[in-house]
Formats: C-alpha cells, sequence, structure tokens
C-alpha cells in the first residue's frame, strides 16, 4: 500500500515526516524504498529542414523496485496532433523486458474478420532486458534512463557505451544489441541516476545486411567521419528529498544528424528530435510490481530475442488469450527461428524469380516493339515500291 504522496509544487511537512520514518525503518532492513513517479512529457520530431513533423503530448508513470521497473505512457487525444495513439506499457522482472501496445478497440459496427472474430488491437513484444526498447511515438527507453537505470547507469559510465533510447533508422538495429560511445554523468545521491548523458556518433553509419541481416558498418562522409555529437540528454532541475534522496524534476532530450548537404565541420549537425520530460509527483511505496503489461483479452505476441538474428526482428507467434502472455522456451524459440528462415528464403527465392520474370517480361515487351517498328518501315517501303 502506498504511504507517502509528495506533490512537487507545495512542500508538505507531514509528507516529510513520513518519508523521515520510513528512511529510518528502510535502514534497518538496508533497503532502498520503491518509488513511483508520474509526469508529463512533449514528443517533438523534425524533418533535415528543421520544420516540425510531429509533435506528441503523453502522460507516464514509471514504478521501479531494484532493477525491476514499470513503465506506461497514454496520449490524452484532445492534445496530440494525431488521435489514436496506443497505450505504452514496459515491465521487466530480472529476466525479461515485456511491452504491451494497446490501440483503441475497434466501433462495435466494425465487421468481424474471416474467423468470427474482431480485429486485434494489441500486441506483445517479449526481449532480453534490462533496457526497454524505443518505439515509434512512445521512448520507453528515455524514460527508464531518466527514472529507472541505476542498475545499469554505471556500468555505461565505466565502458563509455550506451544503448541508445531512439528508434534507430533500420527495424531491427535497435534489437541487435547496437551501442554507440558516450559519456555519463551520475548524481552522487541515491538511487543513482544519471544527470548528464552526451551520446556520440564514431563517424560510422551503421545498417542491416541484407545477405545475414546482420549489422554493418561504413564511414560517414567528411566532416562527419571523425564522429559527431548524436544526442544530449540533460536534467535540468531535482529535487532532494528528505531521505536523501535525489529525482531529476525536468529533463531535456536533444538528438542530431549529421548536415550532410552542406556540412562544414563536425559541429554542423541538425536538430531532428526534442523531447522534455516534467516530474509532477513522486510517490514511495511497498507494492509489488507487476511481472508483465497488461494484456487485452486477445494480443498478437511477437518475439525480439532470438539469438541468431534475422531481418524481421519481430516474429509473430501466435495470439495470447484472456490476456495471459505465453513466453517461449529455447527450443521453441529456435523452432520459431528457423522456420522464419526458411520463409525468409522462400521469399527471398520468390523475390529474385518475379524480379527475373519481370526483366524478361520488360524485355520482351521491348523486343517487340522494335520489331513491330522495323516491320511497319518495312511495309511503308513495300507500300512506297
Amino acid at each position: 500500500m502506498r504511504h507517502m504522496f509528495l506533490p512537487m509544487d507545495r512542500p508538505l511537512p507531514l509528507a516529510a515526516l513520513i518519508i523521515f520514518a520510513t528512511t529510518i525503518v528502510l535502514a534497518g532492513t538496508n533497503q532502498q524504498p520503491h518509488y513511483h513517479i508520474d509526469g508529463t512529457g512533449t514528443r517533438t520530431l523534425r524533418d533535415l529542414r528543421g520544420a516540425e513533423n510531429e509533435c506528441y503530448n503523453y502522460v507516464y508513470s514509471v514504478d521501479v523496485d531494484g532493477c525491476n521497473y514499470r513503465i506506461l505512457v497514454e496520449y490524452p487525444t484532445t492534445t496530440n496532433t494525431k488521435i489514436g495513439l496506443p497505450r505504452y506499457e514496459w515491465t521487466y522482472n530480472g529476466k525479461y523486458a515485456l511491452l504491451s501496445v494497446s490501440y483503441p478497440d475497434p466501433p462495435s459496427d466494425e465487421p468481424l474478420g474471416l474467423d468470427g472474430q474482431s480485429r486485434i488491437t494489441c500486441n506483445g513484444f517479449i526481449g532480453n532486458g534490462p533496457t526497454p526498447s524505443p518505439s515509434s511515438a512512445a521512448n520507453g527507453s528515455l524514460l527508464w534512463l531518466v527514472y529507472a537505470s541505476s542498475c545499469v547507469v554505471k556500468e555505461y559510465a565505466s565502458t563509455e557505451r550506451i544503448r541508445p533510447p531512439w528508434q534507430m533508422e533500420y527495424s531491427g538495429l535497435w534489437e541487435s544489441g547496437i551501442t554507440l560511445p558516450a559519456k555519463v554523468s551520475i548524481s552522487h545521491l541515491p538511487p543513482d541516476l544519471p544527470t548528464l548523458i552526451v551520446i556520440f556518433n564514431d563517424g560510422r553509419s551503421r545498417f542491416l545486411q541484407r545477405d545475414n541481416n546482420r549489422p554493418a558498418e561504413v564511414e560517414a562522409p567528411a566532416p562527419f567521419s571523425k564522429g559527431y555529437t548524436n544526442a544530449v540528454i540533460e536534467v535540468l532541475s531535482t529535487t532532494n528529498m528528505p531521505n536523501g534522496m535525489s529525482f531529476p524534476l525536468s529533463v531535456s532530450f536533444k538528438r542530431f544528424f549529421p548536415n550532410l548537404s552542406g556540412g562544414k565541420s563536425a559541429q554542423d549537425i541538425l536538430l531532428v528530435e526534442t523531447e522534455q520530460i516534467n516530474t509532477k509527483h513522486i510517490t514511495f511505496d511497498r507494492e509489488l510490481l507487476p511481472e508483465t503489461p497488461t494484456l487485452k483479452a486477445r494480443a498478437m505476441l511477437h518475439e525480439r530475442r532470438p539469438a541468431d538474428r534475422i531481418h524481421d526482428f519481430s516474429l509473430g507467434y501466435g495470439i495470447a488469450t484472456n490476456g495471459a502472455w505465453r513466453i517461449l522456451d529455447e527450443s521453441a524459440l529456435k523452432l520459431l527461428e528457423s522456420e522464419a528462415k526458411k520463409q525468409n528464403a522462400t521469399s527471398a527465392v520468390n523475390t529474385k524469380t518475379y524480379r527475373f520474370r519481370s526483366t524478361a517480361f520488360s524485355i520482351g515487351i521491348c523486343l517487340l516493339i522494335v520489331a513491330g517498328y522495323f516491320l511497319n518501315t518495312r511495309l511503308k517501303a513495300i507500300v512506297k515500291k
């Protein structure tokens, strides 16, 4: 049961006393309190000319218990330029990073499918943890870094490598385990969250090879071949709690792309994405975190953790019923991957056959046109004679 509620707009002496008492009790058991944070955010995507493409306003909540977490992102349709955005929920239970993406239910008068069922509006994704995967609209990776990364961020700081908290340009590239160079500063107060992260591109452009679907890289064009600043995550303000913990109140995220059309130096970069995160409330609680995100009664399940990477990186393998997750064991996962490879190979053969037939057909048409031209020319010559 939650036992402390602290709004950020006005301090409450009683709440401070409760926090202090909680700290004394927890200190005796050598445990950090679970915490719950909620707030609002705005994410803006821009094109390479600097014009705003899309803007999302959202509300979020983050629950943290040690290394485990639950992150929820929802979009008030009245404040967004686009409607019908899904609800995102990530969890990590020490083993799997799970993501549930739920869209609004279909209208009651929408025709049923051939299977006699309504359209599926919920998808569940299974990945390796602890880092949650970024999505096209919701950026769970960023919220995790800001509020729930204390078990991993010290490793990022020591290795100076980090998982990028944004969706990569190529599908499946992020899931391949890619890391980028980074400089990470960490708060000296628990729960040891980052205060500044600067992520660099090392002068390499990354993509997936089509023949084996594995990550590859090429040198970026000058002057960006020596590297450039790719993103900056900065905590603009914090709050120090009476129990000695410190949490971010306002966070800025900026992502950049090299100016390939006229860049004169590595500093000539374009701002392509911004995000502003604002903490509203912090709560300390004793509730156990859910081990899995919420699924609708019917949901399509997808795997994102094959060991031998394939092009799709998101293998649909079945429909969850009654909202229950069905996570494959190692043998079933290998079988799924093997079947996917066969499908990919068959698809590749079919694509080559289609291209060959299309090329042959095009050549045949050209030959017929040429033959018709010469025949027509010959007939005209005969008529003249």
